[in-house]
């Protein structure tokens, strides 16, 4: 694969990821069982589908006082990713022979981008297990971050570096 094929499709996968991050990704629905409309009589507003992209999930989650494991996921989820591209586009413009540390660590961290998908899953499985019929709906946001995040794996596979050979 060359420089330009991995610059087009990083280019891309930066713009899946740009729209998965902050298209909305879940819709939550929320019940409590048969008693679901004497609830929405008495709490009308706390029965209300709430849709939540990413990037949004994660604010709410730092604002209610998830902190730490807010930056985790906005570490994970949307700083990662963005440099990770940000160093595929810059390695197909680099004209040195050898290269970049920056490339080199995101070849290597490459193995984590999984990581976020695998917390969207656990959350999907943690709505749907909530008692009262509350059910989670994916949209849109969920499956161009998953394209994303798939397309930076195969091109951190595909892309090569040239390592420099140590004269002796």
């Amino acid at each position: 694969m060359n420089k330009a094929d991995v610059r087009n499709l990083s280019i891309g996968s930066f713009s899946l990821l740009v729209s998965g991050i902050l298209l909305p990704c879940m819709t939550i629905h929320p019940k409590v069982g048969e008693y679901t409309f004497i609830a929405k009589m008495l709490a009308p507003k706390e029965f209300e589908s709430t849709s939540y992209s990413i990037l949004g999930g994660i604010l709410v989650m730092i604002k209610n006082g998830s902190v730490a494991i807010g930056i985790l996921l906005f570490l994970f989820s949307v700083v990662f990713p963005m440099w990770k591209l940000a160093t595929f586009i810059y390695y197909t413009y680099r004209t040195k022979k050898t290269p970049s540390k920056s490339l080199k660590i995101a070849l290597n961290l490459g193995k984590y981008s999984m990581l976020d998908v695998f917390v969207l899953a656990v959350l999907v499985i943690a709505v749907k297990g909530l008692p009262g019929g509350s059910r989670m709906d994916l949209e849109v946001g969920i499956f161009f971050f998953t394209a994303s995040v798939l397309l930076s794996i195969f091109l951190g596979q595909k892309i090569k570096p040239k390592e420099s050979v140590s004269q002796s």
